[in-house]
């Protein structure tokens, strides 16, 4: 657990793989400096497709209550689980989604449905188009049991429109105590010129 959740605050923020094997590095040094254990003695026990990379959710048992937060060592039973989430919001949505979870696919769900179940939890995913991150954090926040809330640019669409849309959000959140997950694209900020704060925070 400790492994995961350094990897989840610090390497999920590196973007070359140089910066990843220092880290790793750096986790194997402090595991045998205070865990008495190293970082291949723990690979060494995971499961299937999942021997170098620690997984851990509280999504398994969605019916538990409250969720446990535990540990996932097979890579075809998350997989499976990651499935069942899709064939059931396809089944309640107008806008299904054709997903295949391949194993990275599969961690960056885990990573956003870690982040999306912690208080105030935010995220900036960065990646090319199409790479599949409105989609995952759609099915992550389904998994969390929480509703998504998604601007849709249009041509008339402006800094009132903005507004109006963050008041909804902030309805649903305060006056209903939905929990919501709010997704908009940065192409919103440029083609207004505003911040999600407002238009004079010193945003491009």
């Amino acid at each position: 657990l400790w492994v995961h959740e350094c990897e989840s605050v610090f390497a999920d923020r590196f973007i070359s793989e140089e910066d990843h094997t220092w880290f790793r590095t750096v986790l194997d040094t402090e595991l045998r400096s205070n865990f008495n254990t190293s970082f291949s003695q723990l690979c060494s026990n995971r499961g299937e497709g999942l021997s170098d990379v620690f997984v851990f959710g509280d999504y398994v048992d969605s019916s538990a209550y409250p969720r446990k937060y535990q540990e996932v060592t097979s890579l075809p039973a998350l997989k499976t689980c990651m499935n069942e989430f899709i064939e059931e919001y396809n089944a309640q949505s107008q806008q299904p989604m054709h997903l295949v979870m391949f194993r990275q696919a599969i961690r960056y769900v885990s990573s956003i449905s870690r982040i999306l179940r912690q208080p105030k939890g935010n995220a900036l995913l960065i990646g090319v188009g199409g790479s599949g991150r409105q989609s995952l954090t759609r099915l992550a926040a389904f998994m969390a049991d929480y509703d998504t809330f998604q601007i849709e640019i249009t041509k008339k669409y402006g800094q009132q429109e903005w507004r109006d849309d963050v008041k909804k959000v902030l309805m649903m959140v305060g006056l209903e105590n939905k929990p919501v997950v709010f997704l908009y694209v940065h192409i919103i900020c440029i083609y207004m010129h505003v911040s999600p704060l407002g238009p004079d925070d010193g945003w491009p």
